[in-house]
């Protein structure tokens, strides 16, 4: 009964301070607070819609970045094949050569 009696206690207070003339200030608050519950939610939806946004970016942007390290994996695999074609097996790429044309002969156009 302790609760009920505090309750009651707490409303008579309300009611007291609740006037007339309040209502007029009353009326004003409610409608700015309505207004800046609508606004946030507006605002947390954009939100939502740019967090959407940026999970897409992030998921094109891994798939970039996982073909680059296959390529970068091809591009040192070939890079080793020729390190290990010099050190094992002495080839060396050579540093002047020349292009001969070879001359046709009837034998390669029949």
């Amino acid at each position: 009964m302790g609760g009920k009696m505090r309750l009651k206690l707490k409303l008579n207070k309300l009611l007291l301070l609740w006037r007339p003339g309040l209502q007029f200030l009353a009326l004003p608050v409610l409608v700015v607070s309505a207004v800046g519950v609508v606004g946030m939610k507006q605002h947390s939806r954009s939100l939502q819609t740019k967090t959407q946004e940026l999970a897409a970016e992030r998921e094109q942007l891994e798939v970039e970045f996982n073909q680059l390290r296959l390529e970068r994996g091809y591009v040192g695999a070939y890079a080793r094949v020729g390190e290990q074609a010099e050190k094992q097996l002495k080839m060396k790429v050579p540093q002047d050569y020349v292009i001969v044309k070879v001359a046709e002969t009837a034998a390669a156009h029949e």
